[in-house]
């Protein structure tokens, strides 16, 4: 959306600056200011030229900073050039220098020298809006040029009456009782005649000159045209390559209706201080950031270094709101949602995800967002570069609806662009200005059906029409994090059918193998350990007793990071036996050790395939083991994972636990 206002100021008045900038966009005045609104990866000098080319008023701060700052002399210069009003806005009583005197001897001023400041930010806003409608009912005069008048005074301007308005003016000024405190806008002149001088000959003459070189090219142009039909039909045919992926951006497209957006430049915050989007991409109304998962503690998301991060190394986000103090907004059903993300892997093949997510319910600070009576879907971008549509609620047992394909390479230092369009039961999503294919119900298509399946039967959740990003912590809850996001732009729906097709693949390449995907479940108090279970790929397909999640005890030794336990009730002898989302080649089980004087019953753990064949197995007899301890099963195709034990010892001597608490169990494929 295009901007109205520039603010020029000082680095060192920066705080009064933005507290500018936030009253006129309060007052839907929409300013340009840096380095907010400078575009990462442009010339600084570039962003200033244009965003001053665009404007129609420029606020200048005045101080003794800027009345020194070579920076605010020029971008002076360029705004008087562009014939922009420039409205001074003074917060120290500073007489400008010879070099801005000669600029600053027609335009408007507001004093501001006494506080509050508040009571001056008001009537800045009045008085913009009058001279914006000046430039709308004129738009061929605006302020002056330096070169059009002679330059008066400062002294001389402050004794004579400095408020002549014209009547079509809606600022309220009274003449010759203006006092400092009060805007004073002298009436807009047009440029008296004057003689050609040998400058604008020399102007005249270079323009004829291009003038008449064009229309030799053109009709060079035209003469010179491609081999007529005499050419020899054996030429090459035109090999058209595809073009390279785009580089990231937060822009929207022209035609879309921003509803808000944000690019986080701003500084570190905890996930209570993020605050309201910065507009920099345009949108009609400031949003909140009310952080979701965590409960009492919220974990939320923090702005670091420019960009929101996921608060810590678990599921995290934020969920749009108009107040901290109340649950999520209705932000619609049909929108797009536009986002650069990072999503980092580590040495251990851990793999981030994260996203935007639509159609929720609305939630409370630390509310999580999948089943209950959440509702809605959450598309994330996974650091191997897939991308999954999965459902928030009604469909426990597959929740991902569907999949984009792995491609060939995917960097996961960088920032990518990810962009998702909903409208009515129809989804679609680029990544990097590319269309993203799916595989969905065995179908390859690029216009996804999200029915809602939170409606039932039996209805089980609410679609309040929230939004909001999630970072993902599936499969490797605890141990990896480092999501980023940047550049939101929310709007309403357009479609995204025009971007080039990208077919995914999962291939990896003979001289470097793709390193094993590996995949666990960790207990985490307040999950229940089904659901925990379902996301590490692992399906209860039968029990002997109910699972349930606790704290570690005193006498239990677990792995480092861990802090709680997956334990199963039930007789002297229980039995376990889980599905595997897909084969796998390696399962893993971490134990735990015991101390004073606690022991744990004979166990053993098994690995079958899908004929129930025994792939491979291991097992301890009753003991005391002082550490834990990680077993791992080996075998081609394991489907299915059975864990078994036997509390009867000796002559009725029971170990401490009817079953073996775990601490983590997981697969690779």
């Amino acid at each position: 959306m295009a901007h109205e206002v520039f603010i020029s100021h000082s680095s060192q008045d920066k705080t009064i600056a933005d507290a500018v900038c936030a009253a006129l966009e309060n007052s839907a005045i929409r300013c340009w200011i840096a380095p907010r609104d400078v575009q990462p990866g442009r010339s600084f000098a570039g962003e200033i030229t244009r965003a001053i080319q665009r404007s129609k008023v420029m606020v200048l701060i005045f101080s003794a900073h800027s009345n020194t700052s070579e920076q605010v002399l020029r971008e002076v210069q360029l705004a008087a050039n562009s014939h922009l009003h420039i409205l001074q806005f003074r917060i120290e009583d500073v007489i400008p220098n010879d070099d801005l005197e000669y600029y600053l001897s027609t335009p408007h001023w507001l004093d501001a020298l006494t506080p509050p400041l508040e009571n001056h930010l008001q009537r800045l806003g009045k008085s913009i809006k009058g001279l914006l409608e000046i430039s709308t009912e004129e738009p061929e005069t605006g302020v002056m040029s330096p070169h059009a008048s002679p330059v008066e005074s400062r002294t001389a301007k402050r004794d004579q009456d400095r408020v002549t308005a014209a009547k079509d003016i809606t600022v309220p000024v009274q003449s010759n009782q203006t006092t400092r405190s009060q805007i004073a806008i002298p009436p807009v002149a047009p440029a008296p005649p004057g003689r050609i001088t040998s400058k604008t000959k020399r102007a005249l003459w270079i323009t004829a000159t291009a003038f008449f070189l064009g229309i030799a090219i053109v009709a060079f142009l035209l003469f010179r045209r491609a081999p007529t039909q005499t050419a020899s039909s054996s030429s090459p045919a035109t090999v058209t390559e595809k073009p390279p992926l785009p580089e990231p951006t937060g822009n929207p497209p022209p035609s879309a209706d921003v509803l808000f957006s944000d690019s986080f430049r701003r500084a570190d915050t905890n996930q209570w201080g993020v605050g309201q989007g910065d507009m920099a991409f345009g949108g009609r109304a400031r949003f909140f950031y009310l952080p979701i998962f965590g409960g009492a503690n919220p974990t939320g998301a923090v702005t670091q270094a420019g960009a929101l991060e996921n608060n810590g190394r678990d599921f995290g986000g934020v969920q749009f709101a108009t107040s901290l103090a109340e649950r999520g907004a209705n932000l619609g059903q049909d929108l797009n949602i536009r986002c650069d993300l990072l999503v980092p892997t580590n040495a251990a093949g851990d793999v981030t995800q994260a996203g935007p997510y639509f159609r929720s319910r609305a939630a409370a600070a630390g509310d999580g967002i999948f089943g209950g009576t959440s509702a809605g879907y959450w598309v994330a971008l996974y650091g191997t570069g897939e991308v999954k549509v999965r459902v928030m609620n009604g469909r426990p047992d597959d929740p991902f609806v569907a999949t984009s394909g792995t491609p060939r390479s995917f960097d996961t230092q960088r920032f990518h662009t990810l962009e998702i369009a909903a409208s009515g039961s129809t989804l679609q999503v680029s990544l990097d200005g590319y269309l993203l294919t799916f595989e969905q119900n065995g179908q390859l298509v690029t216009t996804v059906d999200i029915p809602p399946f939170w409606d039932g039967p039996p209805a089980v959740g609410a679609n309040d029409g929230t939004a909001g990003l999630c970072f993902g912590a599936e499969n490797n809850r605890g141990k990896i994090g480092g999501q980023r996001a940047k550049n939101l732009v929310v709007t309403t729906f357009h479609p995204l059918a025009a971007l080039p097709v990208q077919h995914n693949q999962s291939v990896s390449s003979p001289s470097s193998p793709a390193a094993p995907i590996r995949i666990s479940f960790v207990p985490q108090l307040k999950i229940k350990p089904e659901t925990s279970l379902r996301e590490a790929g692992l399906k209860v397909r039968s029990a002997t007793g109910p699972l349930s999640i606790t704290n570690a005890t005193p006498n239990m030794v677990v792995g480092h990071g861990r802090a709680a336990v997956m334990i199963m009730e039930g007789g002297p002898m229980t039995s376990i036996e889980f599905d595997l989302d897909r084969s796998a080649r390696k399962i893993f089980l971490e134990r735990i050790g015991t101390s004073q004087g606690a022991s744990v019953p004979t166990w053993r753990l098994e690995a079958l395939d899908k004929s129930g064949q025994v792939l491979d197995s291991f097992g301890e007899e009753h003991g005391l083991p002082a550490d834990a301890r990680t077993v791992e099963l080996r075998g081609q195709g394991i489907v299915t994972v059975r864990l078994s034990t036997d509390n009867r010892f000796g002559t009725g001597t029971w170990a401490t636990w009817s079953c073996l608490p775990i601490s983590e169990l997981g697969w690779e494929e």
